[in-house]
Order: C-alpha cells, then sequence, then structure tokens
C-alpha cells in the first residue's frame, strides 16, 4: 500500500481496514503532497493498524499506575509530530458503520472514521 503514494501524487488518501499491526500512515505523513488521510475501521487498540504508530494510542489514559512517571510522560503521537491533527468523524461513522467485531446487543460501533488533517505551516 505505501508503494502506491508515489506514482499519482494526490491530496487525501483514503485507508480501509489497514492489517493488524501494520502501519501504512507512516508513508501518508512523508509524501509532501498528502494534506489529508482518512482511516476507517476499529480505531486505537482495535483490529487495525498499529496502537501507536498508526493512531497514536498507548493505552496510558486506562493503564496509568498513578506515579510521578505517569505525570512526566511526553509521547507526543506520531502524527502530531509530523504536523497532522486527528479529526473524529462523528457523522460518517455514525451512519450505519459497521464491523465484523460488533454485537448487536452493544450500543457502541467498534469500526469508526477519522481524518488525520495535515496543519498549516
Amino acid at each position: 500500500a505505501p508503494s502506491s503514494l508515489s506514482p499519482q501524487p494526490c491530496d487525501i488518501v483514503l485507508a480501509c481496514w489497514q492489517p493488524m499491526g501494520v502501519d501504512w500512515t507512516a508513508a501518508m505523513r512523508a509524501a509532501p503532497h498528502v494534506m489529508e488521510y482518512v482511516l476507517v475501521g476499529e480505531t486505537d487498540d482495535g483490529i487495525c493498524g498499529q496502537p501507536w504508530g498508526t493512531w497514536g494510542y498507548d493505552g496510558a489514559h486506562t493503564d496509568s499506575t498513578g506515579s510521578d512517571e505517569d505525570e512526566r510522560r511526553v509521547d507526543v503521537p506520531p502524527y502530531v509530530a509530523d504536523g497532522f491533527e486527528r479529526v473524529e468523524l462523528v457523522a460518517v461513522s455514525a451512519a450505519g458503520q459497521v464491523c465484523r467485531t460488533d454485537e448487536r446487543w452493544r450500543r457502541a460501533r467498534q469500526s469508526r472514521t477519522v481524518s488525520f488533517r495535515r496543519l498549516a505551516r
């Protein structure tokens, strides 16, 4: 997938259901012509991409020990370090998007759509 970025420059990249443990977003962010990339699938600690590399999720909010070291944590998500912001596309996600890990009895769906937009320099 990352090699598909080089032949035709584009402003927006759409990636659906990245394989678990595989991150395509570093290549997207490295391409200077990409102004935005949109990811569809399970976010953060789900089955798409890598929690940290793809989504900037490290589990610190749920796994905190309450130590002073947790309070000093200054890790910057890769997308932030590369000049992008994360925008949850709530209306798109709520428009009937489903995935194989959704259960009918749960209110919340696992699949979501998230935009990562390059910040103006």
